[in-house]
């Protein structure tokens, strides 16, 4: 409920293997996402209080057929009264994809395998900094990032392309902990120090940040920051490292002391120079190159027959351009 209180997007999500037209014992499509609208409780005529979830199946459909699904015999108007923004389940679920699950339902039983909380705190004052790292070797990277004295929380996370824009079939192979899997792996350490405060070790298909309290560190604090991927063949080695703080004045620094903010929103420095940016990779895990756009051949000055031949790409484009500029024949001829 605290997370909800504060705002925090969040969401839940099933196991499975890629196939949502399977379902669980609880109804819940499996390989599947969902929004958690609301986090509350709601207390029956007895006094019994029970904590609730409710919750959106953005298909628009509902089957979930566990505790207080929508033919709940146990639903009265007193409890439809409780459900947050005037949602009434026993309907909701038919129009809209609304259904609430208590919390003995949620997590550890076959309704649901996990959940995820976005700590979206911008109205306190926290922004984004990071470091952008392009074309990686795959050794430890060791980064910075300094204090100053505002008082702040700080999330360290480090992530590669989202799901599936460098196709799986290019991300797919045995990781050195011997098992194949089907995304890049990140590992994440962080230092005060010489102390470790805590790392992450997982597959790149969702980040995991690791959050440092305020009471960790005062003004000045430095705290080191050391990555590693493993690509698995990947034909794009790149990956974003992210501080979301109130530290507005710090940067993350290479051991260089350099930093590297690419943006993608026009401003510069951009990401979006020469064609150097992702563009986006073929199945067979070659780069997509699209062609830039030709000036029609009638629109093309030329000033002899070999300014002809240098321009045109083939047979076809060479009697394109005598079409077009006849001149060329009657000038060599003259001139032979």
């Amino acid at each position: 409920m605290a997370a909800d209180a504060a705002n925090y997007l969040m969401g839940a999500g099933t196991a499975g293997n890629g196939d949502d037209s399977q379902f669980n014992g609880c109804g819940i499509a499996m390989s599947h996402a969902y929004s958690i609208l609301a986090a509350f409780n709601m207390t029956d005529a007895s006094g019994i209080i029970y904590k609730m979830l409710l919750i959106r199946n953005p298909w628009g459909t509902v089957y979930y057929n566990s505790d207080w699904n929508k033919e709940d015999s146990r639903w009265t108007q007193a409890l439809v009264d409780q459900v947050p923004f005037g949602v009434d389940p026993r309907t909701a679920a038919s129009t809209d994809g609304l259904f609430t699950v208590p919390n003995s339902k949620f997590i550890g039983t076959a309704c649901f395998d996990s959940y995820e909380i976005g700590h979206n705190r911008e109205s306190e004052g926290f922004v984004d900094t990071w470091y952008d790292r392009e074309n990686d070797d795959e050794a430890f990277t060791q980064y910075s990032f300094t204090t100053d004295s505002t008082t702040s929380d700080i999330y360290f996370t480090v992530e590669t392309y989202g799901h599936a824009i460098v196709p799986l079939v290019c991300t797919t192979g045995a990781y050195s902990g011997g098992s194949t899997v089907n995304y890049p792996v990140a590992y994440i350490v962080i230092y005060k120090g010489s102390v470790s405060q805590g790392y992450k070790y997982y597959l790149d298909q969702t980040h995991k940040p690791i959050i440092m309290s305020s009471s960790n560190h005062g003004a000045g604090q430095e705290y080191k920051i050391y990555v590693q991927y493993e690509w698995l063949g990947s034909p794009a080695k790149d990956y974003t490292l992210k501080v979301y703080s109130k530290y507005a004045n710090s940067q993350i620094k290479d051991t260089n002391g350099n930093t590297n903010m690419l943006n993608m929103d026009g401003s510069s420095p951009s990401g979006f120079k020469d064609g150097a940016n992702y563009q986006g990779w073929h199945t067979d895990c070659s780069r997509y190159d699209p062609k830039v756009a030709k000036t029609p051949v009638s629109e093309v000055e030329v000033k002899s027959l070999l300014d002809v031949f240098d321009k045109a790409e083939d047979i076809g484009e060479v009697f394109e351009y005598m079409w077009y500029n006849p001149w060329v024949c009657v000038v060599w001829f003259h001139f032979w």
